[in-house]
């Protein structure tokens, strides 16, 4: 079992080394110093080794309860380092970076670019940014749309909702998404 004590003590050597904690866990010491926590694990007949983190960062408790989760996974017949390839797939599919991409990718002279971004920074991001971009619906976005109609800005609603959906059409030609949930939304705020 490994203590604080002990963690502060290791020292690199020529060659990377482990020293093991129990159940799995052990810290990697790199020739660097620099010390790695890391899980062993099985799934099927496979040995897998997956990261929690860098040492003095995560501490020695916080390892552990990674370390049980990491378990609680496996024996539910989950592979934790699946699990997170999944995890930054999907982080990868937010509205947020599909619009950013979207604003890359455009040729649109540098003011109306600056408009755009600002548009959809202020606006959009908050409500819209963080959600993966096939799970927003068109009572999303129109909540997003009445809030504006509520604070009386019509104008900045209707090309609000102009830019989610040209968004949405640049997800759906690139095969992130099915549909575009603003482009039903055309004429549901007054203007």
């Amino acid at each position: 079992m490994l203590t604080d004590t002990k963690l502060k003590t290791l020292r690199p050597r020529g060659k990377l080394y482990r020293v093991t904690d129990g159940k799995g866990l052990c810290v990697e010491v790199q020739p660097t110093g620099a010390r790695y926590w890391r899980q062993r694990y099985s799934i099927g007949s496979k040995e897998k080794m997956l990261s929690l983190g860098v040492y003095p960062d995560v501490s020695l408790v916080q390892a552990r309860e990674r370390r049980d989760e990491v378990r609680k996974m496996v024996a539910n017949g989950v592979d934790p380092s699946t699990e997170r390839k999944i995890a930054k797939l999907a982080a990868a599919l937010t509205f947020e970076a599909i619009a950013r991409e979207w604003m890359e990718r455009r040729d649109v002279s540098a003011a109306t670019a600056t408009k755009d971004r600002w548009l959809i920074e202020q606006h959009a991001f908050p409500a819209l940014g963080a959600k993966p971009i096939g799970s927003i619906t068109p009572a999303d976005v129109l909540a997003l749309l009445q809030d504006l109609e509520r604070r009386e800005l019509l104008e900045t609603a209707r090309c609000l909702r102009a830019k989610i959906s040209a968004v949405f059409r640049h997800a759906i030609a690139t095969l992130r998404a099915t549909h575009d949930p603003a482009s039903a939304l055309r004429g549901a705020i007054k203007l």
